[in-house]
This record gives C-alpha cells, sequence and structure tokens, in this order.
C-alpha cells in the first residue's frame, strides 16, 4: 500500500506543478506600424504601437518625432492566458500630422514592460510637397465624368514588392451625394494572393477635394506576392444606388444603379536575391523577432518542462521551420504550432507559438542553445536571421529509464507490467524503481485504478478544452472552421442528390466555395471564379468547369434557359474537388 500512496503522491505533485506553478515571463515586445509611409505635407495619418507583455507601467512614448504633430487617437486591449501567465496586448493608435516635406525616421517607440526598457523598430516616413491633381490625368478624367459626384481610387501599399512579401491593396471609394447599397466587386489579383483568414478592413473620413466634401471609405485588403515578375490587378468596381427624388408617395424607395471602376495596377514584383540567402531560409518575409522561454528552469528528472518559442512579427509566415537542438538525454513531445495574423493599420501582423514539451531523463544542468530564424527584409532589401538567448535547465533528483525501458511496454502490452511502464514515461518513476516486479504496485483493484487515472484524465480534459478555446479565434481555428463549413456543404449535396432544386444545390454548392476560397460564395461571379479557384491552388481544369456551371447558372436565373442535368453536374464537380483539391 505505501508504493501505492507513494506513487499517488508523486502523481498530485505533477498535476499541482503543472497547474499551480507560475510561468517565467517573456520578454515585452513592442511593434510599430504605419496606416502610410508616404504621404503628402499637411495631411495625417495613424500610427500604432501595439505592446505584448504581462505589465505595462506606463502609456509607450516615441523616441523621434522630428517633422511630425503626434497626438493619441485611442487605445485598445486584449488578455490571453499563456502557460498559467496573463499575456496583456494593448494597440495604442496616434495621429500624426506631417509639417514639412522630406524623409524622416519615426521612433523608435519606447516602453516600459514587465519592469524592462523595450524599444521597437523604426519607420521611415517620406512627406511629399502638397500636390494638386493633374487635369489630365486619368483620375480627373475619371471623376469629370462622374460628375465629380463620386470616385474609385486604387493602389498598393508598396509598388515594387518582393515575392513572398505582404502588402496591402487600398481602394478609395469617395462620394460627394449621398448613396445606399454599396457593393465591392473584389478584382483578380494576378500574380498575388489574399492573405487566408485576414478578412479586410475598413475607414471612413471626411476629406476636401478641390473645394468639394467626399465621404472617403478605404478598404484594405492583405496580400501577399506569389512569384516574381510583371502582373496585373484588374480594375475594382464599386455599385451602389443613388436615391431619386420622390415624385409621389409611393416612389420613397426609388434609386438609380451605378458602378464607378478604379484604375488597373500594373507592377513588377521583383524576386529575392540569391546572394546573402542563409542555408535555413525558407521563404519568410518582412520583420520579425524571436523569443524562447521555459515555464520554469528547475525540475527534477522525469517530469514534464514547456519550451515555447514566440516568432512576431510584420509580415507573413507560412510554415515557419525552427530547429532546436536538444541533448541526448532530452526527450520531446511537439504541439501543434499556433499561429495568428491580423491587419493592424495597413501592416499584416503575424504570430506564431510552437510549444514543446521536454522531459529531462538525468540529473544535471541543461543548456538549451540559442534557436535561430533567419528572413528576408524588404525595407532593408537583405537577409537577416535572430536569435534567442541560451537557457538553463537546472535538473535535480534521480535518472529515470531510458527510451529502451520504456519500449518494452509494446513487448508486454497484455500484462499489468505494461501499465507500470507507461507510468513510469507520464508520471516519472525512478529506473531503480521499474525493476522491482509487479508486487510494488497492484493495480488489480478497479477502484486504485480508477483513483490513481482520474486526476490525469481531468487534467487532460480541462487542458484539451481550453487548447480549443485558444485556437478557436486563431487562423489555424479559423481553417478548421472552414474546413468544417466545406465539409457539411458537401454532405448536403450528397445527401439531396442530383434531383434537388437548382436553387438549393447552388446555394450549398456556393457554401461550400465560399469555405474553401475564405469569401463570399453568394458574390462570386463566372467572371472571377477561374482565377480565384486558380488562385487558391484548385488545378486549371477543375476552375474552368466551376466558370462554365456559373455561366450556365446565370444563364437558366436570366436567360430563361433550361436546367437539364445542371444539379448533377454540380454535385460531380465538388466530388471531384473534394478527391483532387487539397
Amino acid at each position: 500500500m505505501r508504493p501505492l500512496l507513494h506513487s499517488l503522491g508523486a502523481l498530485g505533485l505533477s498535476l499541482a506543478s503543472l497547474l499551480c506553478c507560475s510561468a517565467t515571463a517573456l520578454a515585452g515586445t513592442l511593434l510599430l506600424s504605419a496606416d502610410a509611409t508616404t504621404l503628402p505635407q499637411g495631411t495625417s495619418t495613424q500610427i500604432h504601437i501595439e505592446v505584448a507583455g504581462s505589465q505595462l507601467d506606463a502609456a509607450p512614448r516615441l523616441v523621434n518625432s522630428e517633422g511630425f504633430q503626434v497626438e493619441m487617437a485611442g487605445r485598445s486591449s486584449s488578455f490571453t492566458m499563456s502557460q498559467g501567465r496573463v499575456q496583456q496586448q494593448t494597440t495604442y493608435s496616434f495621429t500624426v500630422l506631417a509639417n514639412q516635406a522630406g524623409t524622416f525616421t519615426l521612433g523608435p517607440a519606447e516602453a516600459i514592460v514587465d519592469g524592462q526598457r523595450v524599444l521597437s523598430d523604426t519607420i521611415t516616413m517620406t512627406v511629399e510637397p502638397p500636390r494638386t491633381r493633374a487635369t489630365g490625368s486619368a483620375t480627373s478624367t475619371r471623376r469629370e465624368q462622374a460628375e465629380e459626384r463620386w470616385f474609385a481610387d486604387a493602389r498598393l501599399s508598396e509598388d515594387h514588392p518582393f515575392e513572398g512579401q505582404s502588402l496591402s491593396y487600398l481602394l478609395d471609394i469617395g462620394t460627394a451625394v449621398s448613396v445606399r447599397g454599396t457593393q465591392w466587386n473584389r478584382p483578380a489579383w494576378g500574380h498575388l494572393s489574399p492573405a487566408p483568414g485576414v478578412e479586410p478592413t475598413q475607414s471612413s473620413r471626411l476629406e476636401v477635394i478641390e473645394g468639394r466634401r467626399f465621404e472617403v471609405t478605404t478598404l484594405v485588403m492583405p496580400l501577399f506576392a506569389l512569384e516574381a515578375g510583371p502582373t496585373r490587378i484588374e480594375p475594382s468596381v464599386v455599385e451602389f444606388t443613388v436615391p431619386q427624388r420622390a415624385r409621389s408617395f409611393f416612389d420613397l424607395g426609388v434609386g438609380k444603379q451605378y458602378q464607378e471602376a478604379s484604375d488597373a495596377l500594373e507592377f513588377e514584383v521583383r524576386a529575392l536575391p540569391v546572394e546573402g540567402r542563409p542555408n535555413n531560409f525558407n521563404g519568410a518575409v518582412g520583420n520579425f523577432s524571436l523569443r524562447a522561454s521555459l515555464d520554469r528552469n528547475r525540475v527534477a528528472a522525469g517530469e514534464t518542462v514547456t519550451l515555447t518559442l514566440q516568432l512576431a512579427g510584420s509580415g507573413g509566415l507560412r510554415s515557419p521551420r525552427i530547429q532546436v537542438q536538444l541533448p541526448d538525454k532530452v526527450r520531446r513531445y511537439s504541439e501543434q504550432p499556433e499561429q495568428v495574423a491580423k491587419l493592424v493599420g495597413r501592416s499584416l501582423r503575424t504570430e506564431v507559438t510552437l510549444r514543446e514539451a521536454l522531459v529531462p531523463l538525468e540529473p544535471g544542468t541543461i543548456t538549451i542553445p540559442p534557436v535561430s530564424f533567419s528572413f528576408f527584409d524588404p525595407e532593408q532589401e537583405q537577409y537577416r536571421t535572430v536569435r534567442s538567448q541560451a537557457i538553463t535547465l537546472h535538473v535535480s533528483g534521480e535518472a529515470v529509464a531510458e527510451q529502451a525501458v520504456i519500449a518494452r511496454s509494446a513487448d508486454i502490452a497484455r500484462n499489468k507490467e505494461a501499465v507500470e511502464v507507461l507510468g513510469s514515461d507520464i508520471i516519472g518513476l525512478h529506473a531503480e524503481k521499474l525493476c522491482q516486479g509487479d508486487g510494488r504496485l497492484n493495480l488489480g483493484s478497479f477502484g486504485i485504478l480508477a483513483a490513481l487515472l482520474l486526476p490525469l484524465v481531468s487534467f487532460l480534459s480541462i487542458s484539451t478544452a481550453q487548447r480549443r478555446k485558444r485556437i478557436s479565434g486563431t487562423s489555424l481555428g479559423q481553417a478548421k472552421e472552414r474546413g468544417r463549413r466545406a465539409r457539411d456543404a458537401a454532405k448536403e449535396l450528397k445527401s439531396a442528390g442530383a434531383k434537388a432544386p437548382l436553387e438549393a444545390a447552388e446555394a450549398t454548392w456556393r457554401r461550400w466555395l465560399g469555405a474553401r476560397l475564405d469569401r463570399s460564395g453568394e458574390a462570386l461571379s463566372a467572371g472571377d471564379a477561374s482565377a480565384a479557384l486558380r488562385q487558391a491552388g484548385c488545378n486549371a481544369e477543375l476552375a474552368q468547369r466551376a466558370e462554365r456551371l456559373l455561366e450556365r447558372i446565370e444563364s437558366v436565373r436570366f436567360g430563361g434557359a433550361t436546367a437539364g442535368t445542371l444539379v448533377e453536374e454540380i454535385l460531380d464537380w465538388t466530388l471531384e474537388a473534394e478527391r483532387s483539391w487539397k
């Protein structure tokens, strides 16, 4: 009975250490970004300072703001629980007014986070002399044709992006009259692709242009440059209704439909340089920081300690690879990476968290060497490598069973001894206790076994629920949700079969397309379907078939054509796409 009590005590201590120990604080970070880095003199833009840490002692400040007048615009905060410790993330927004023309360095931002002084990177701001609209420009002609009542202007945050770089497509929609029912028809993106899992943002403002007041709405769409070479973004088309003067009481809802198109954007995507490319470079383009920490620095041999790696910065990260070199006397168990991407101003902010459970087998001092990550910095136009600091782990107690002993459970899985050997891998029984036979721990009683395993099962259930909640708002969680919606739509199509009404089959199919493309399936037209599907990884033959199916649906709905076998063809297309489009 005494060995059993000893084992239960070890289990209780392990669970208590997992649930109650305070995590070692990660170093605080600051991220400085701007809605626009080029603006005319006398105009303003917003900058954002994103602070991450456990405790912020005071609001951040800009060390250098020469050439600008800076005023606080607001702030927002969020809190997350990581490894038993609350992490606070606060974004401070400032309005900066450009006072003089020239090129200026804004920042760095400075703050005291978790008792330490933290600095951000700087931003290079270009202030141009005040501009007047050229009378012969395409934009002026377009606005004159619209009787200066509305306009749609498109531009990019980067005129010459690099391959793999994240950039933003900005569309200004201005109206000098009252409109309603505004719709944006997204263009074909050429060799660019929308950032997965990140929705476009919009903001509105009043602007006086050539003596006339416009309400201007700016849409910001994050994109990735997929490949080098010349490319073209087609015009954006904005549709809206202008209310008309009522002729009678019954004409109150009368309005006239209009549409306005922006210019197409033609530009060159630059290839990444070969010179200076590190061996561990895997395509990341942006500006990133890397942090590494342990949830505790002292542990007994056989117990678990969590190594957390956080990679964050401006730019996109697609399946980043970070190699951690560990001694042979440490076993590792890797968790699924967590990735969060969001738009901060006009910059894509991405954060990837990697966790590994480490189990040291022998007492002593273990040094986890620095880990590194290489990326291409488009602002400096060169490759950079960031490294974390080395971490020391102090291991006490006695040596635990070697991996060969753990592997014995596969040969004796039908015996009670197998439960004991497996238990040593979880609880951390010491090596000499594994050699004392089954008489040391009698698991024949169901009540004793339940009492031993119930706390562990409860802990694992709580941990799983917390992890699901933690990833629900991340890019990974959103991707899983889209996959679930696509599977549900495909299942509904299969259940309805070829005899389903065309309207129902079309609606379900568009839900499936919307989930796979991460966009509104209801607004997907035949004209942009093929390009959108190819950009999302669908093969060309399937994409062309989908375009023809949508054309036939439009012919049935608006041209009076018969449906024929259209429902059956939609079902066949979806089944084939489920198999071949992964």
